[in-house]
């Protein structure tokens, strides 16, 4: 949207004489990094004794993991902050395994998101940060994690922990160059995870996980001295390598066994869902783009066959939807929140093929293309009038890395990533002018497989 007159921001954040950052003292002491990290290291040392002898399954593990993370929105120089889908997330753990079920975790964590738009329920202009407008939080966990037996390949587990977070919040109006927010604090934060895990040898385990974390009593004070509590919420997706240093080398009972065979030759029928990520939106005929989409969801249905040499092929039809959220307009006239939804469905013909890796989860790899038909019913917040309401068909085409694992004689669980990207889209706004369009998303799926009799 047009900037305030004189290129000003909202007189909550405008700060006279100058916006030298506040140096004031952190409100919690750093003592807390320093007693959780002690009070983790006791219990699992305390826990641990046996972890060298290789008794009861014990043993010590380091890993490390990438993955991306979404930031929901938060409270800033009096309005709310919407953030871009997140910077690369990267994370350590180092932690103990007792047994085949429990393990203590330790890990240090970096999240980064950047500010899309600064909003204000109440009224006034939106502020448009610049590209180093940053909620940064560094943090040190410990958690607890519980593995389930499943039977399979696949071994998913839960876990939850408790964290000293460091975050620091810089934001700077885009058009002015003004400073609006720069400041830090030391807060306490928890976090949820939920994930699955391939062993790929007796030592090295890979990891798909979803983790939940929060950190809800954040102090700051904007440049203007006026002091504001915010929280910060993130969640991500990551895949995660573990090695175990240690202990009883075996991995548990998926390793115990020889590694599964290929099924035989077979009609199938499979369902999957999950969650998408889709990337910004670029508007192709003029300089407006939809910048940013919430998390949404995929659902898919399948039936295919299976030629018991590696290969299979199928026919896929699928949902995908996803909220609107920003609408960049270009520099000069900044962004605007929007409402509304993007629905892709689509029909794919899928080829995968599963090498025999002798591994104890079946890898694949497939590649699917057919055509997607797309309904856009997007609206501006600002004055609620229809951005675009229309609807087109074009080609598409998926790539899709995954695992498969038996749960029964006929049933296959499996876990996978999607890229899905289809053509332009060839639609009209309201007042006639066209829209050009295509649609790149992400996606992390569960699924079932079913073998016909």
């Amino acid at each position: 949207m047009a900037p305030a007159p004189n290129g000003s921001v909202p007189a909550r954040v405008r700060r006279e004489g100058g916006f030298t950052p506040n140096q004031r003292v952190d409100r919690v002491l750093n003592i807390r990094t320093s007693a959780l990290t002690a009070v983790a290291l006791a219990a699992i040392t305390g826990s641990g004794a046996a972890a060298d002898t290789g008794t009861d399954g014990r043993a010590w593990y380091l890993g490390g993991g990438l993955g991306a993370g979404r930031a929901d929105n938060g409270d800033a120089v009096g309005g709310r902050v919407d953030f871009d889908l997140g910077r690369p997330m990267a994370m350590l753990v180092g932690g103990m395994s007792l047994g085949d079920r429990w393990r203590l975790e330790l890990d240090a964590a970096h999240r980064g998101n950047d500010s899309e738009v600064v909003y204000f329920p109440g009224g006034g202009a939106d502020v448009q940060p610049d590209s180093d407008s940053t909620l940064t939080a560094r943090s040190i966990g410990a958690s607890v994690l519980r593995r389930f037996d499943a039977g399979t390949g696949f071994r998913p587990y839960l876990g939850a922990g408790v964290a000293v977070a460091r975050v620091d919040y810089e934001l700077t109006e885009y058009i002015t160059g003004r400073r609006l927010l720069d400041d830090r604090d030391t807060a306490l934060a928890y976090q949820l995870v939920a994930g699955i895990e391939l062993p790929l040898t007796a030592r090295l385990d890979l990891a798909t996980e979803y983790r939940l974390w929060h950190a809800p009593d954040i102090e700051l004070e904007d440049v203007a001295g006026e002091e504001f509590d915010t929280d910060h919420r993130v969640q991500s997706v990551m895949a995660t390598l573990r090695y175990r240093l240690g202990g009883d080398s075996a991995a548990g009972p998926a390793l115990a066994g020889a590694a599964p065979r290929r099924p035989g030759p077979g009609w199938y029928v499979a369902a999957a869902g999950g969650a998408t990520f889709p990337k910004d939106a670029e508007i192709k005929n003029n300089l407006a783009n939809f910048d940013a989409f919430d998390v949404g969801y995929a659902a898919s249905l399948a039936a295919g066959y299976r030629f018991g040499n590696g290969w299979r092929v199928e026919l896929e039809a699928a949902r995908r939807r996803n909220e609107a959220e920003l609408i960049d307009f270009n520099p000069e006239f900044g962004e605007d929140r929007a409402s509304g939804a993007v629905r892709a469905d689509s029909v794919l013909v899928n080829a995968a093929y599963h090498p025999a890796w002798g591994l104890p989860f079946q890898p694949f790899a497939a590649l699917g293309v057919g055509m997607a038909w797309s309904d856009w019913d997007v609206r501006l917040d600002t004055t609620g009038e229809t951005y675009v309401d229309d609807d087109d068909a074009a080609w598409a085409f998926q790539v899709e890395l995954g695992a498969a694992a038996a749960l029964t004689e006929r049933l296959t669980g499996t876990v996978s990533y999607r890229y899905w990207q289809t053509g332009l889209f060839d639609m009209a706004q309201p007042d006639g002018r066209d829209l050009r369009t295509e649609l790149t998303v992400h996606g992390v799926t569960l699924g079932l497989v079913f073998a016909l009799p």
